[in-house]
């Protein structure tokens, strides 16, 4: 797999120097998995689940940087450094980023059904976000790659039927840890010197919630259903990437939240199914999605 681009940047209409630049970024990525999932029944109550999932992935890009030979083709001055060469720093052997990820993410859930329209849970699980690298770097030195961003979460939860399963209720709360957030860091170029904002893996963060779940079919066609989640973010460490008033004062604050990450997310809404005979069935529906 590649992609490859070609680049004139004069739109100006004064002949000013310009640089023109050839990109060919060769990629490979690789993918492989396996997992396993069981449930048991302890008892006639009380359930077990365990699952698991190995992973394996690999990333490889080429960064190739080449500024083709304009002389004759463009007006002289315009692109004074395309003489056919490559980038400083990017001569062959050309520089590649890599990353290589193997990880085993494990499962378990303990589940208790108190009667046969309610039950109660807890669970136990790892995941991550892939690995990468530094997609767009100005020198050789700033081919860096990163790790994989790491979550482990905790759930416990209760699902219910009520009212000869006309009502829905569940509930929910979980936390989540994450670790290895991957943010931009400021540092500094080794190559060059100068200041330089570089994707590492640092920081991290903890999520906890609640979520509630109503769904209600109080008569024939007639379907209400609603929810309502509470969420709050904390960043517990940013590392590097943290707000630096001299080094990084465009960077992030322990009391900063994500964006799409809101306190309150509630929806509402309804529906009601219209037979239309041998037509078929209409059926309008109203949704009503609250954010704060």
């Amino acid at each position: 797999m590649a992609s490859a681009g070609f680049s004139l940047r004069a739109r100006s209409r004064a002949l000013r120097p310009r640089l023109a630049v050839r990109t060919v970024y060769p990629a490979s990525s690789k993918d492989e998995s396996v997992f396993a999932h069981v449930n048991y029944k302890i008892t006639s109550a009380i359930g077990l689940e365990l699952g698991a999932r190995y992973s394996h992935e690999t990333k490889r890009y080429t960064f190739y940087r080449y500024e083709p030979n304009l002389v004759g083709l463009v007006p002289a001055g315009l692109f004074p450094t395309n003489l056919g060469n490559y980038l400083a720093g990017f001569s062959p052997p050309l520089p590649t980023g890599n990353v290589s990820v193997s990880r085993v993410d494990p499962k378990v859930g303990l589940s208790y059904q108190w009667s046969p329209d309610v039950m109660t849970y807890a669970q136990y699980s790892t995941g991550y976000k892939s690995g990468g690298f530094n997609p767009r770097p100005l020198t050789r030195t700033q081919v860096t790659s990163f790790g994989p961003e790491k979550v482990t979460s905790y759930e416990v939860g209760l699902k219910s039927e009520w009212f000869d399963h006309r009502l829905r209720a569940n509930v929910a709360g979980f936390v989540s840890n994450y670790s290895a957030l991957q943010l931009p860091v400021a540092t500094v170029d080794p190559g060059t010197g100068f200041p330089a904002f570089l994707t590492e893996s640092v920081g991290n963060a903890r999520i906890k919630g609640i979520e509630l779940e109503v769904e209600s079919r109080p008569v024939r066609g007639l379907s209400i259903d609603g929810s309502l989640g509470y969420l709050h973010y904390r960043t517990l460490n940013l590392g590097g990437a943290a707000y630096n008033s001299v080094t990084n004062p465009g960077g992030p604050t322990l009391s900063d939240v994500p964006a799409l990450t809101p306190t309150w997310k509630g929806n509402l809404g309804t529906q009601y199914a219209i037979a239309l005979g041998s037509l078929g069935t209409l059926t309008p529906r109203l949704d009503y999605t609250y954010l704060e």
